[in-house]
């Protein structure tokens, strides 16, 4: 998949050098200069500034810009901000982690491309590029360049039911599991001709070497033809693979038999020794990195059954109503406005709004919560959740892919594809691998070549095959990837969304967790408790109060409203309202203006609230929560606002503390209150009366004497802080500022996500640790036996033991076959310890029963 590539129309893939067109939105639109200053730079030309959204279109000759970081100097320079947008790729022809810098390197030096990020195990790279600069065309012949192509997905299915294929590996299982079928026939008869097996009841011409060599040329060249048609490419753009060690191991076996079979009478005078072929080393160590690919595909395929289950939520068709008539369309083929027709036990198609019927509707796929929720005119739905009783018909406000389901589908991916930081060191690494193996694998040839014993051509060339064969870093590649895409679909099973590896990274060592308190350990939904006016009566009170707040989303504002709605108290219309999150509000209504916050907003408002002080130290000694109304001639009174603490708070905290984790709230209410809710708590630090920005310095002054942060919040008064912190957590049931502030959403609300997020990262960084330990340990212990150092010790005692002969001959040279193995094993180690993380329980757990 490709998407959000902007195409310039005066510049094709012929006409490249051509002036390409952007749009630049100005720091400051109101400086009428800004367009002129722009023309002053060199490669930047003013066309015209569009009437209707006020944004400038320039001319950007791409010859004059060496680099990306020149071309966002010189647009900074003049005043504008670099349009960004991501795009993602699916590439096909990866099968090591070298792979991952190759094409990382190749898109790198794309003019436009502003950052590249490869994934080995999703085979995706994610670009954030500038629109307008970068093409299609460029982008792919760069990847085909570096010896890769980018995945077509197939005609005539889905876009669902192809990213279902992809990500399951349907087509790459099939045909690994065919060629692995047809090589394992005929690598079996060449077996059996090569020991010569029945040769009592078939006739020994039969097995002529020239058989083997029919026999084993199918599966060379068709069985392995994923290894050519990769390593070759690979190795001919000078970027060599996995691939290509295997091509060039195998194919040293291959033709070295053909050449004894071809010049008998050379090569058995220059041993002294008659030699045989080594079609079966070939065509087995063909057989074993095939079995072992089908094994990975397969283990590979498992790393997406978070998404796969999400997307397969999604309903295929959806019933529209166009006049009188119900169409069956696709779900792609519905659209904002449509009216659906949904009945009992029908999926919602899209996001909507009901607009006729009553019904329930299971959300628990996206909630958690397994009662159904009532439904009727005017409620939100959500696509893929179950209608249950009554027919609806909603009117869709979101398409199929903009839904939120697809979101969560989008956000999963993302951080699938995203790198944890130790993944980075492992590809710089990992860059040098191959090239190395290659040297070291030809050094150890000439060595025992020249210095071996007899037949030495024959030693040399398998000590070449064996090293090639069995240094394949493919469980270096797959090390950490492979942990961190289970862990996040892992994650994404009990509803919480990581938006990035890294913090999988962070996340276990958090030294304090930093909560917000209403709606986070409250339940949010305050009721209102105390009404106590200092001018008029209650009625009057509450009318100022709920006219007020008739515009606002805060909790306590809702409460006011329904106690207003309660007594029929009719509501005054406003005027000129101004809110100040995490504050108060300004609101102008007939003959006067009313505020409504805390003591200290008000104070800051310039009104007189000294007559209130002890009326609200009383109230917030109570754990309730106090806020004032003034008008123009002064304070008018108090509201008191009740709220219950959610069941999981003092489970969670009594938990993190047993971590050895410290504690905090940040909070904008009033202290009493605060301290009240900390104290039944037990959270030992409580931070009240804060702003929002006050939160986020809080969480900074952490940071600077040396603390890793969490915050957990939910409020749109929390968005500076989740971003401040180390690790952002908000609760899914909060904002949407909230949640795309935060690096993991926790879309049931549970507070229990914290401590499963905590105890999952650690798990996946023992996993990654586990991976990389192994992957490195064999490759520093096979090579050197693949290179022939056990020849040494077992020449000094007499030969090889015949129990260890068919492992190391007669002269202790590790056999290639062994070699093919021993690779295939740790692959299959690799892709095992990780989908261990699967088994990771709702209690923190990995348990062996799932």
């Amino acid at each position: 998949m490709i998407g959000g590539i902007v195409a310039n129309k005066m510049a094709g893939p012929d006409h490249l050098d051509s002036d390409l067109l952007l749009e630049l939105e100005a720091l400051d639109a109101k400086d009428p200069e800004k367009a002129s200053l722009i023309s002053k730079l060199p490669g930047i030309s003013f066309r015209e500034v569009a009437k209707d959204t006020g944004k400038t279109l320039v001319g950007i000759d791409p010859t004059r810009f060496d680099t990306t970081p020149d071309l966002i100097l010189a647009i900074q320079t003049a005043g504008y901000e670099v349009p960004s947008r991501q795009i993602a790729i699916d590439i096909d022809g990866m099968t090591c982690a070298s792979c991952v810098i190759h094409v990382e390197n190749a898109l790198k030096g794309i003019l436009g491309i502003q950052s590249v990020q490869v994934n080995l195990l999703t085979e995706q790279a994610t670009l954030q590029i500038i629109p307008g600069v970068v093409f299609f065309p460029r982008l792919h012949s760069a990847i085909e360049d570096a010896g890769y192509t980018i995945h077509v997905p197939t005609l005539g299915k889905s876009k669902s039911d192809n990213e279902l294929d992809r990500l399951g590996r349907v087509d790459e299982i099939k045909t690994i599991r065919s060629r692995l079928l047809f090589a394992f026939v005929l690598t079996t008869c060449i077996a059996i001709g090569h020991y010569q097996m029945f040769s009592n009841w078939i006739p020994v011409p039969v097995w002529d070497r020239y058989i083997l060599w029919a026999l084993a040329t199918p599966v060379q060249f068709w069985a392995g033809y994923q290894f050519y048609s990769s390593g070759l490419k690979a190795l001919y753009h000078k970027t060599p693979n996995m691939y290509t060690l295997i091509v060039l191991g195998t194919s040293t076996a291959y033709l070295f038999s053909i050449a004894l079979i071809l010049f008998p009478s050379f090569f058995n005078t220059a041993s002294g020794i008659e030699l045989r072929t080594h079609f079966l080393t070939s065509s087995i160590i063909i057989c074993l990195v095939l079995l072992g690919k089908f094994l990975e595909a397969k283990g590979k395929g498992k790393t997406s059954l978070a998404i796969i289950k999400l997307i397969g939520l999604e309903p295929k068709t959806a019933s529209i109503l166009r006049g009188n008539q119900e169409l069956n369309v696709p779900i792609d083929q519905v659209f904002p406005d449509d009216v659906v027709l949904v009945r009992p036990g029908e999926k919602i198609p899209v996001d909507g709004l009901v607009i006729e019927g009553q019904s329930t509707v299971d959300e628990s796929m996206l909630t958690g919560e397994s009662m159904p929720v009532r439904k009727s005119t005017g409620s939100t739905v959500f696509g893929a959740t179950v209608n249950h009783l009554g027919s609806i018909k909603i009117r869709t406000t979101k398409t199929s892919d903009q839904t939120m389901l697809a979101q969560i589908v989008r956000l999963v991916k993302e951080a699938q594809g995203s790198k944890a930081p130790i993944q980075h060191a492992v590809d710089v690494v990992s860059a040098y691998v191959v090239p190395a193996i290659i040297t070291i694998a030809t050094l150890s040839l000439l060595f025992w070549f020249f210095l071996g014993p007899e037949p030495s051509m024959t030693y040399s060339i398998l000590i070449f095959v064996g090293v090639l064969i069995v240094a394949c870093p493919c469980a270096l590649g797959l090390a950490t990837p492979m942990a961190i895409m289970m862990a996040i679909g892992r994650a994404a099973d009990f509803g919480i969304l990581v938006r990035d590896a890294s913090v999988l990274e962070r996340a276990h060592r958090i030294d304090v967790v930093a909560f917000d308190k209403t709606g986070t350990l409250t339940e949010g939904k305050p009721s209102l408790t105390n009404v106590a006016p200092y001018r008029g009566d209650e009625q009057d009170l509450l009318r100022l109060a709920a006219s007020a707040e008739q515009q606002s989303e805060h909790p306590f504002a809702t409460a006011v409203i329904q106690e207003a709605k309660n007594r029929q108290i009719p509501l005054t219309r406003i005027h000129d309202l101004k809110i100040v999150p995490g504050e108060g509000l300004i609101a102008g209504i007939t003959g006067t203006v009313v505020t409504i916050g805390s003591l200290s907003f008000l104070r800051s408002q310039g009104i007189d609230v000294e007559g209130a002080r002890s009326l609200v130290e009383e109230v917030s000694n109570q754990g309730k929560s106090p806020v004032l109304i003034a008008d123009t001639e002064g304070l008018r009174g108090l509201l008191a606002f009740g709220d219950t603490i959610r069941p999981d708070a003092y489970q969670v905290i009594s938990r993190l503390k047993a971590l050895g984790k410290q504690v905090i709230m940040l909070t904008g209410d009033h202290e009493n209150t605060a301290n009240a809710i900390s104290k039944r708590l037990g959270i030992s630090h409580a931070v009240a009366g804060i702003s929002p920005s006050d939160k986020a310095n809080a969480i900074k002054g952490l940071q600077e004497n040396g603390y890793l942060t969490a915050m957990v919040g939910d409020g749109i008064n929390d968005a500076p802080s989740l971003t401040q912190a180390d690790v952002g957590i908000a609760l899914g049931t909060g904002t949407d500022i909230a949640i795309e502030s935060a690096e993991i959403t926790l879309i049931k609300g549970d507070l229990n996500g914290i401590l499963q997020t905590l105890q999952l990262s650690k798990l996946t960084l023992r996993t990654i640790r586990q991976n990389l330990f192994w992957a490195f340990f064999y490759n520093i212990l096979l090579i050197p036996i693949a290179a022939g150092a056990l020849y040494p010790i077992f020449s000094s005692i007499g030969g090889v033991p015949e129990v260890a002969k068919f492992a190391f001959g007669q002269m202790g040279f590790m056999n290639p076959i062994l070699a093919a193995g021993a690779m295939t094993l740790s692959s299959l180690f690799v892709i095992g310890n990780s989908i261990r993380i699967n088994r990771f329980t709702h209690n923190g757990r990995v348990t062996l029963e799932h």
